[in-house]
């Protein structure tokens, strides 16, 4: 007996790219701390931290944060490291929301700012930072920025 099969293969890609129905990273204000809503004061030699929590409902996605910093005023920001930041699981009853932590440090020792409140912004991305930091697609990045005043 032999059977007769007809039918129509479709070529897929291997590797996945992003396409529209790729969620940006959302970040939680009300989660991250220190807050947003008020400057930040602090002193030379005092360790502190930033914490930023954000949410991507492609859990597939591994989100990875940047840390900046404009102690001077100038136009542009200056990348402190770590380097390519991991958010991690945060939540047990939400799989979506991840976390990262940059620090204790003693932001205002490495920042030395000569303006008063400093900007410090958090970019995170679900998909890797080009090598010259410029961020041409801002629909897979969300950002955050506190001010720092150091006394």
């Amino acid at each position: 007996m032999v059977a007769e099969l007809t039918g129509c293969l479709i070529p897929t890609p291997l590797t996945q790219k992003p396409g529209v129905d790729d969620s940006r990273p959302n970040i939680l204000p009300g989660l991250c701390a220190p807050p947003f809503d008020t400057t930040i004061v602090h002193s030379d030699g005092d360790n502190f931290s930033f914490t930023v929590v954000a949410a991507d409902v492609d859990l597939g996605d591994s989100l990875i944060a940047r840390l900046f910093a404009n102690p001077t005023g100038a136009a542009t920001y200056t990348l402190f490291p770590p380097l390519d930041a991991p958010l991690l699981p945060s939540s047990v009853d939400d799989p979506t929301q991840r976390s990262v932590t940059f620090g204790p440090l003693d932001y205002c020792g490495v920042f030395r700012p000569t303006v008063h409140p400093m900007s410090v912004k958090v970019v995170v991305s679900d998909r890797p930072f080009p090598s010259d930091n410029t961020i041409d697609d801002l629909n897979f990045v969300d950002s955050i920025v506190w001010s720092l005043s150091c006394n």
